[in-house]
Protein backbone atom coordinates (compact mmCIF):
# COMPACT_ATOMS: atom_id res chain seq x y z
CA UNK A 1 0.00 0.00 0.00
CA UNK A 2 1.58 3.60 -0.49
CA UNK A 3 0.75 6.98 1.37
CA UNK A 4 -1.64 8.04 -1.42
CA UNK A 5 -3.71 5.15 0.09
CA UNK A 6 -4.03 6.88 2.92
CA UNK A 7 -4.76 10.53 1.50
CA UNK A 8 -7.71 9.00 0.17
CA UNK A 9 -9.34 7.63 3.61
CA UNK A 10 -8.65 10.84 5.24
CA UNK A 11 -9.63 14.26 5.29
CA UNK A 12 -6.76 16.00 3.39
CA UNK A 13 -5.57 19.31 5.09
CA UNK A 14 -2.92 21.52 4.19
CA UNK A 15 -3.16 24.31 6.87
CA UNK A 16 -0.59 26.62 6.04
CA UNK A 17 0.77 30.22 7.72
CA UNK A 18 3.12 32.46 6.95
CA UNK A 19 6.15 32.44 9.02
CA UNK A 20 5.92 35.93 9.97
CA UNK A 21 2.37 35.43 11.77
CA UNK A 22 2.20 35.74 15.38
CA UNK A 23 2.04 32.59 17.83
CA UNK A 24 -1.35 33.42 18.72
CA UNK A 25 -2.33 33.68 15.31
CA UNK A 26 -1.14 30.05 14.49
CA UNK A 27 -2.64 28.59 17.79
CA UNK A 28 -6.33 29.87 16.93
CA UNK A 29 -5.85 29.07 13.49
CA UNK A 30 -5.17 25.73 14.59
CA UNK A 31 -8.01 25.14 16.68
CA UNK A 32 -9.73 26.97 14.27
CA UNK A 33 -9.76 24.02 11.77
CA UNK A 34 -8.93 21.30 14.59
CA UNK A 35 -5.31 20.24 13.18
CA UNK A 36 -2.62 19.18 15.36
CA UNK A 37 -0.04 20.84 13.65
CA UNK A 38 0.57 23.63 10.49
CA UNK A 39 2.77 24.28 7.74
CA UNK A 40 5.24 27.13 8.57
CA UNK A 41 5.60 28.97 4.55
CA UNK A 42 7.76 31.92 3.30
CA UNK A 43 7.19 33.22 0.01
CA UNK A 44 9.73 33.13 -2.61
CA UNK A 45 9.96 35.63 -5.60
CA UNK A 46 11.47 32.79 -7.71
CA UNK A 47 9.96 29.69 -6.17
CA UNK A 48 6.52 30.45 -4.76
CA UNK A 49 5.20 29.41 -1.46
CA UNK A 50 8.14 27.78 -0.20
CA UNK A 51 7.85 25.53 3.46
CA UNK A 52 10.22 26.61 6.21
CA UNK A 53 8.74 23.48 8.50
CA UNK A 54 6.26 22.71 10.81
CA UNK A 55 4.53 24.21 14.19
CA UNK A 56 2.96 22.04 16.36
CA UNK A 57 0.04 22.82 18.48
CA UNK A 58 1.69 20.96 21.43
CA UNK A 59 4.97 23.23 20.84
CA UNK A 60 2.71 26.26 20.76
CA UNK A 61 1.15 25.20 24.19
CA UNK A 62 4.58 24.52 25.53
CA UNK A 63 5.92 27.33 24.90
CA UNK A 64 3.16 29.50 25.95
CA UNK A 65 3.78 27.08 29.32
CA UNK A 66 7.32 27.97 29.44
CA UNK A 67 7.74 31.74 28.59
CA UNK A 68 3.99 32.89 29.93
CA UNK A 69 1.94 35.40 27.83
CA UNK A 70 4.12 37.73 26.24
CA UNK A 71 5.16 34.80 23.69
CA UNK A 72 2.25 34.63 22.02
CA UNK A 73 3.16 37.93 20.13
CA UNK A 74 6.45 36.51 18.62
CA UNK A 75 6.78 35.00 15.34
CA UNK A 76 6.11 31.51 15.03
CA UNK A 77 9.17 31.54 12.65
CA UNK A 78 10.62 31.05 16.06
CA UNK A 79 8.98 27.86 16.84
CA UNK A 80 9.26 25.96 13.52
CA UNK A 81 10.25 22.62 14.22
CA UNK A 82 12.32 20.09 11.68
CA UNK A 83 10.86 17.25 12.61
CA UNK A 84 9.18 16.32 9.90
CA UNK A 85 9.78 13.93 7.14
CA UNK A 86 9.03 14.50 3.36
CA UNK A 87 8.09 11.55 0.64
CA UNK A 88 6.54 11.38 -2.10
CA UNK A 89 2.87 10.12 -2.52
CA UNK A 90 4.11 6.73 -4.30
CA UNK A 91 6.34 6.03 -1.27
CA UNK A 92 5.22 2.32 0.19
CA UNK A 93 3.92 2.91 3.20
CA UNK A 94 6.26 0.70 5.57
CA UNK A 95 9.30 2.72 4.38
CA UNK A 96 7.32 5.96 5.68
CA UNK A 97 7.48 4.30 8.92
CA UNK A 98 11.15 3.60 8.85
CA UNK A 99 11.17 7.40 7.84
CA UNK A 100 9.43 8.75 10.31
CA UNK A 101 10.83 7.20 13.29
CA UNK A 102 14.02 7.51 11.90
CA UNK A 103 13.76 10.46 12.17
CA UNK A 104 11.76 10.81 15.24
CA UNK A 105 9.18 12.61 13.51
CA UNK A 106 5.67 13.29 14.42
CA UNK A 107 4.28 14.33 10.95
CA UNK A 108 5.32 13.83 7.32
CA UNK A 109 4.69 16.09 3.60
CA UNK A 110 3.32 14.22 1.17
CA UNK A 111 4.50 15.61 -2.11
CA UNK A 112 3.52 15.25 -5.83
CA UNK A 113 6.43 16.05 -7.78
CA UNK A 114 7.06 20.03 -6.44
CA UNK A 115 3.37 20.33 -4.82
CA UNK A 116 2.14 19.43 -1.11
CA UNK A 117 -0.37 17.49 -1.46
CA UNK A 118 -0.89 16.47 2.09
CA UNK A 119 0.16 16.43 5.87
CA UNK A 120 -0.57 13.30 7.36
CA UNK A 121 0.50 11.97 11.45
CA UNK A 122 3.25 9.31 12.72
CA UNK A 123 0.20 7.69 14.57
CA UNK A 124 -2.10 7.82 10.63
CA UNK A 125 0.80 6.09 9.51
CA UNK A 126 0.97 3.65 11.91
CA UNK A 127 -2.71 3.09 11.90
CA UNK A 128 -2.81 1.51 7.90
CA UNK A 129 0.25 -0.04 8.26
CA UNK A 130 -0.57 -2.01 11.12
CA UNK A 131 -3.25 -4.40 9.44
CA UNK A 132 -0.99 -5.02 6.56
CA UNK A 133 2.62 -6.04 8.68
CA UNK A 134 1.24 -7.01 12.42
CA UNK A 135 3.52 -4.86 13.79
CA UNK A 136 2.69 -2.65 16.61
Amino acid sequence: MKIEAILAQIPVRRVCMNMEMPLRAAMKLMEKEKVEALVVTDHCATEGEAVLGLLALEDAKAAVAARGPSILDARISRFVSDRYVVCDKGEMLPDAVKMIEGRAASHMLVMDRDAMIGLVTHRQVRHFVKPITGTN
